[in-house]
């Protein structure tokens, strides 16, 4: 199994870090490109 960091934020009451973890396993895992990301997550576009 692999532990992979999804994200983290700061709890508002608290002010503790968090750090999101997922438990993989490698079979299941999928190496994208970073630069293929932008199809997945499209930056906004502001006025």
């Amino acid at each position: 199994m692999t532990i992979c960091v999804i994200g983290s934020y700061k709890e508002e009451y608290s002010g503790e870090e968090v750090v999101v973890l997922a438990l993989v396993n490698p079979e299941n895992m999928l190496h994208i490109p970073l630069s293929d990301m932008t199809m997945f997550f499209p930056k906004k576009v502001m006025n």
